[in-house]
């Protein structure tokens, strides 16, 4: 599924005998950054939650994202970005 701007909020995985095995949802701040990813289990529970923090150039453009899992950080990615 999608929303009104094309970004992915919802996608279903399934084993080969066509069962539900995990579903992921996510969420998108005002600048259509993913914040917040959330993988659920066939019955529903979460399995895991990941929410992403950002930090912004003058061109609202990602210069450094942290990703956490369940709260605690797991990956720091950042990118050099050169402007013409």
């Amino acid at each position: 599924m999608y929303d009104g701007n094309g970004n992915t909020i919802e996608t279903n995985f399934f084993n080969p005998y066509g069962s539900l095995k995990t579903k992921d949802t996510y969420r998108y701040d005002k600048n259509e950054y993913k914040i917040e990813a959330s993988r659920y289990n066939p019955d529903g529970s979460l399995n895991a939650k990941y929410t992403y923090q950002y930090e912004l150039d003058k061109n609202l453009n990602w210069t450094k994202r942290i990703e956490f899992k369940d709260g605690v950080p797991v990956s720091i990615c950042e990118r050099e970005l050169e402007y013409y």
